[in-house]
């Protein structure tokens, strides 16, 4: 029993900051291209619980990409969006 413990501990993911454990979540992510601005909110992210810092999970970095990069390229000066679930 002590053994499956210690597994799942170390499967867990652990915040590079801190220390502390990370659990999946979602963050807002700003983009500042200084003449646009492009707020993504709800992105799926893992976040530590102990410190707050978040990373984006990796299954979500192509699509907040195409989300800023679309909205840039129709040359909105602010775009506020909430990735899709």
């Amino acid at each position: 029993m002590g053994k499956q413990s210690q597994t799942s501990k170390q499967s867990k993911d652990i915040c590079a900051l801190c220390g502390g454990l990370c659990e999946h979540g979602t963050t807002t992510s700003t983009t500042d291209f200084g003449d646009a601005l492009i707020v993504v909110r709800s992105v799926p992210a893992l976040v530590c619980q102990q410190c707050g810092e978040a990373w984006v999970e990796t299954a979500a970095l192509a699509a907040l990409e195409d989300i800023v990069t679309n909205a840039r390229a129709r040359k909105v000066p602010v775009e506020i969006v909430t990735m899709a679930a």
